[in-house]
């Protein structure tokens, strides 16, 4: 195995989450294995599985099975697998993912594979469906064990584990970290497991330089855009950029074709194979620099060459922060961690960096290769100065702002932002006063009218009159209310 390592993977020393569970797990002992992501955990059950299997088996059945979250997961893994076998070790290995024909997943079964990798969802079906049986296998592992419940396997995983035969099993659990759900969940299928924990959840990789850029809102993607601009001209290597959704990921798209911006875009619901296709162009194309995502990268997929992450839209939890930051640098090169910010993620910001023990740090403030790029960019905020015109008409066009501040709208010193806050105050209580005369004139009116046609009561007022009354105050209130929530 240590030859077959160093042959095939250029590896020529264990990582500390290999030292502390490649041990336990040669000694049969079921293992929950917790690390940080980039840490080695994929290569912990590869090597002790395979070292363990050795040759291909004639007799039938599956006797290592690992469980992966997702489609881009199982090819990574399988892939890596294939890699360490290579020369030196002669077993059958094979995948069962979803979106692919069941008819050539039938022939697969039929194979007498050694070694399955597989989804939870496609694996459930086919047993529920067929008679494949799983009493064979000697080795169950389950990587991203916190994903696989994140995204509601738990029917699934209870099928697959009643299929399994109990008595003979070994487990190996794998995941980044262990809530209390997983835990609780996995513990009372594993027998008197050894739980290893290498590290804490909230570390950053010391290589990543961790950035924050602020902004205003209709500011972001004229920054993103620029940043982009940057890291093309200084060839700061391949980049991931995160969206919180797929349309932020498909608008941007377009805007980076329009400056013939070579990328490649990742989300959850695209097909399986335009996603793998997007994977290898980013992977092996050395045009390609930039990957826009959803966090459907963020957990699993080892795309090693990655230097850079940007965040366009801060995540929802800080542990998916480090998720996201932790897909970079996971070789021997150092890179940059960026965040976009606006006034409504700066206590979030501060509730990421007090997570992970950091200070609030701004991009002016840090001294690195982009800093004569990036004078244009301050802790006070960001201003297009040094854009060039086309990215910010571009920027405005497809983001219909017509607001875009130019070079001169943006030099807007204390004194004058002072003023400007000053003169809309003032508008606005003008505004409001106006209002109110407006609706008492029509008060007054209305009463004259009452005068006029002999009727003093208010009960004897026409209803037309009323319904006239009643809605000129609702529409003095409802603009008072709404210039008073803008001021």
């Amino acid at each position: 195995m240590c030859r077959s390592i160093a042959s095939n993977l250029k590896y020529n020393k264990p990582t500390d989450i290999q030292k502390l569970c490649i041990t336990k797990i040669l000694h049969r002992r079921d293992v929950i294995c917790i690390s940080k992501t980039g840490s080695g955990k994929s290569l912990v059950y590869l090597c002790t599985l395979i070292d363990i299997l050795k040759e291909h088996n004639k007799y039938y059945g599956i006797r290592g099975l690992i469980i992966l979250p997702t489609k881009e997961l199982v090819i990574q893994i399988y892939k890596l697998c294939k890699k360490i076998c290579k020369n030196y070790f002669h077993l059958n290995i094979n995948i069962i993912i979803g979106g692919v024909s069941i008819i050539k997943q039938f022939d697969i079964l039929n194979q007498n594979l050694d070694i399955l990798l597989c989804t939870p969802g496609r694996l459930s079906f086919l047993l529920q469906e067929t008679k494949l049986s799983l009493e064979k296998v000697e080795i169950l592992i389950i990587d991203e064990a916190d994903r696989l419940l994140e995204l509601n396997y738990y029917n699934d995983m209870n099928v697959i584990y009643k299929s399994l035969n109990n008595t003979s099993k070994q487990t190996i659990l794998v995941s980044a970290t262990l809530p209390t759900n997983v835990e609780n969940y996995f513990k009372l299928k594993l027998n008197n497991p050894d739980v290893l924990f290498l590290t804490s959840d909230n570390t950053i990789n010391e290589k990543v330089h961790l950035h924050f850029l602020f902004c205003r809102s209709y500011e972001k993607y004229a920054l993103l855009l620029r940043l982009i601009l940057i890291f093309k001209k200084k060839k700061l290597g391949k980049t991931m950029i995160f969206f919180c959704t797929k349309y932020h990921i498909l608008f941007f798209s377009n805007i980076l074709k329009h400056f013939k911006i070579h990328h490649s875009i990742l989300y959850g619901n695209s097909d399986t194979s335009f996603r793998f296709e997007q994977i290898n162009n980013f992977t092996k194309n050395e045009h390609i620099q930039f990957l826009l995502v959803t966090d459907v990268a963020s957990r699993g997929i080892n795309i090693t060459s990655v230097q850079n992450v940007i965040n366009y839209n801060l995540p929802f939890s800080p542990k998916l922060f480090i998720h996201r930051i932790g897909r970079a640098c996971r070789t021997d090169i150092s890179g940059y961690g960026i965040s976009l910010l606006t006034y409504q993620d700066i206590l979030y910001a501060y509730e990421i960096c007090f997570f992970i023990g950091k200070k609030l740090k701004f991009f002016k403030k840090e001294k690195s290769v982009l800093d004569n790029d990036m004078e244009d960019i301050s802790s006070k905020g960001f201003t297009s100065k040094g854009m060039d015109i086309e990215a910010n008409t571009v920027v405005n066009e497809m983001s219909n702002v017509t607001n875009m501040n130019n070079d001169n709208d943006n030099k807007c010193g204390d004194n004058e932002c002072g003023d400007k806050i000053t003169n809309v105050v003032i508008t606005n209580v003008v505004i409001i006063i106006v209002v109110i005369i407006i609706v008492v004139i029509t008060n007054v009116l209305i009463r004259f009218i009452m005068v006029m046609i002999k009727t003093k009561e208010t009960n004897h007022i026409p209803v037309h009159i009323k319904i006239i009354q009643t809605i000129l105050y609702i529409w003095g209130v409802y603009h008072t209310l709404m210039i008073i929530l803008n001021i």
